[in-house]
């Protein structure tokens, strides 16, 4: 695999540039996988489709071209793809060398030759629809890193909500489509007999306007993807106890500067040291002197130079960031020095507990000055584990049970709740879709958003119990009125802290609601009609029939539901009683020419040996893109009159 073609800020902002166009679906996740194929540096990138039940595996949208390895609509057998075992875990699985890390007798390796492969599970309305995973034909130098993941995921969310809101207006045309090819059939058959058909076909035409509805804003920016990563990854480093080991600290450093320069190319960066430097660490002390760094290049102002400098000093190494910016404010400070409780404005916060947490925990500390011109920072660690560099740092009186973050930029609402459920943080879009001020939100109770009814203290415990839960609720919002949110929650972000992300979905529900008033007039048209009505899918089936349609074709409905169009069991005749082929039918035509048939006339042989002659209306209903999709059948006896003829 190809180094990353991408920065991280750039990737972000082309992405959510493209989420935010009037691009078709297709189009939109094609450019979005292309972005994240960019990012991570992979051959190609898919968007797929799997059913479990039949073992199918489908790339429905690809970064590959139509003669490539893996174009869009190739079909796989499940069991020989990577996907199998993503969906398997429900969430990221990362492979950046297969046969390195075991892989070699897998059959997805076996069948594809791929080394490297990263994929997310995509859910679609709270079921699986399939993944959205990058591959290439190389191995991986190094594993894949958090962010890389993150970003992966970012993608997968962005295109589930998408997807979602595709489905929706998607199954709205269709049923719209078919009221509106049954009225046209209708109108067009019965015209002076059929009034309350008329009647209906009418309604059918004072369409309510489709809008479109539940689009998210996507206002996620930088700050809250990587207080997000930190989170965890502070969560992860309280709950380790890894051995210290060894570590070349300037070859430590000069890694760290690899990864960040790219990030900030107006900066200068300098390392100074004399001779080799090593200290007994453990592999997260690489994380802190990242964030340190990362942080003076950041806020050091335009064009920030920062000097990292490793000092040996009697039993202990000295790590000092200086950067010529603006400085730590004196909340921040206290972050880094002492790890007390302070109400954090920003993400920058959370990277400072993290670099607080790892230092402490190699029985270090750390210090900072700011002046005139600019901010000290350094870290200073034992270069071994028996020796301590100065009298211990405070203890950390549980950090993480009082730390405090607010996502300012956050495109869903979230909240941090302690664990009575009472709001400690609150960013600014939770208090818009609640309708009041931010503070008048914090301290409040998650219960006090809830209608009476609901068993909070049992839904409570259940959801510290499972750690995480995604669903719909109703919440009373500061007007009183009742509206509809889907979240998705997380325990213990940080021990005793919980996130939860939420979005109002009325306009969502309202459209739901509008899709089953369009199915339920079709399901009043149909049953009221004085006309036979079937509905055939793609392969002749007929899948729909009416009580009209028992009455005029002589069988119950799942007699009717169970035939094929050109059953031998009808016996179909032309009006000279020989036998018509599949192919003059009036639903093989429809098929084939995609335009109706009207006043089609052939007979058939009801179960109960008589001959009736029918007269056939066949239209298509067809989809966004104009294939057909189904075939309506409006059908006429009209042995009487062909009798009396």
């Amino acid at each position: 695999m190809a180094q990353t073609e991408r920065n991280p800020q750039e990737a972000r902002t082309d992405l959510y540039d493209v989420m935010r166009s009037d691009a078709p679906f297709d189009e939109k996740a094609r450019q979005a996988l292309e972005i994240g194929r960019q990012y991570l540096g992979a051959d190609n990138g898919h968007l797929t489709q799997i059913d479990t039940d039949v073992g199918h595996w489908e790339a429905t949208i690809s970064t590959d071209p139509p003669d490539g390895q893996f174009p869009p609509g190739l079909k796989l057998g499940l069991e020989r793809t990577y996907c199998r075992r993503t969906i398997e875990v429900d969430g990221p699985l990362t492979v950046h060398n297969a046969p390195a890390q075991g892989w070699a007798d897998d059959p997805a390796f076996e069948t594809h030759g791929l080394h490297c492969y990263h994929g997310t599970t995509l859910r679609v309305d709270n079921g699986l629809s399939g993944t959205v995973c990058f591959v290439a034909e190389d191995p991986c130098e190094d594993p894949f890193t958090a962010e890389e993941t993150m970003f992966a995921e970012l993608v997968t969310r962005l295109l589930e909500q998408e997807l979602e809101r595709d489905h929706h207006e998607a199954e709205l045309t269709r049923q719209a489509n078919l009221v509106n090819v049954l009225n046209r059939v209708l109108r067009h058959n019965l015209r002076n007999d059929l009034s309350v058909v008329r009647g209906h076909a009418q309604l059918m035409m004072e369409q309510p306007d489709v809008k479109t509805h539940g689009e998210i804003c996507l206002r996620a920016v930088d700050e809250l993807i990587d207080l997000t990563r930190k989170a965890r990854e502070l969560d992860r480093i309280v709950g380790e106890d890894l051995d210290r080991q060894e570590t070349d600290i300037v070859a430590l450093v000069e890694r760290v500067l690899g990864d960040i320069a790219p990030e900030f190319p107006d900066a200068s960066f300098t390392v100074e040291h004399e001779g080799a430097v090593t200290a007994a660490v453990r592999p997260n002390f690489e994380q802190a002197v990242k964030e340190l760094v990362e942080n003076a290049a950041k806020h050091g102002g335009d064009a920030p130079t920062v000097t990292i400098t490793i000092e040996r000093v009697p039993n202990a190494v000295d790590v000092h960031i200086v950067d010529d910016g603006p400085g730590l404010d004196e909340q921040e400070r206290e972050v880094l020095e002492s790890g007390v409780e302070t109400p954090l404005i920003h993400g920058s916060g959370l990277g400072l507990w993290l670099v607080h947490w790892i230092v402490s925990n190699h029985d270090g500390d750390t210090n900072t000055e700011t002046t005139n011109e600019g901010t000290s920072m350094t870290i200073s660690v034992p270069r071994s584990p028996e020796v301590e560099t100065q009298p211990q740092v405070a203890e950390l009186r549980e950090p993480r049970d009082r730390y405090q973050a607010a996502f300012e930029k956050a495109f869903e609402g979230m909240f941090i709740l302690n664990d009575d459920a009472r709001i400690v943080a609150a960013n600014p879009e939770a208090a818009t879709i609640y309708g009041t001020d931010r503070q008048e939100l914090l301290g409040r109770s998650l219960r006090g958003f809830l209608p009476g009814g609901f068993d909070f203290e049992d839904a409570w415990a259940e959801f510290k119990a499972a750690g995480t839960e995604r669903d719909t609720v109703t919440y009373i919002r500061s007007d009183g009125v009742e509206r509809p949110v889907e979240y998705t929650a997380t325990a213990d972000i940080v021990p005793g802290q919980h996130l939860i992300a939420f979005r109002d979905i009325t306009d969502r529900k309202q459209r739901e609601q509008q899709l089953q008033q369009e199915r339920e007039r079709f399901e009043r048209l149909l049953e009221t009609s004085p006309a036979a009505i079937t509905v055939l899918d793609r392969s002749g089936t007929i899948v729909r029939a009416n009580d009209r349609a028992e009455k005029v074709l002589g069988l119950n409905k799942s007699e009717i539901t169970s035939r094929h169009y050109d059953d031998p069991e009808w016996e179909i005749v032309d009006a000279a009683g020989d036998p018509l082929p599949s192919e003059k039918l009036p639903f093989r035509q429809v098929i084939e020419t995609g335009r109706p048939v009207y006043g089609y006339e052939h007979g058939i042989r009801r179960p109960d040996g008589t001959l009736r002659w029918l007269s056939v209306n066949a239209a298509p209903l067809t989809t966004a893109e104009g294939e057909v999709e189904r075939v309506i059948a409006v059908i006429t006896d009209r042995t009487e009159q062909y009798e009396e003829e």
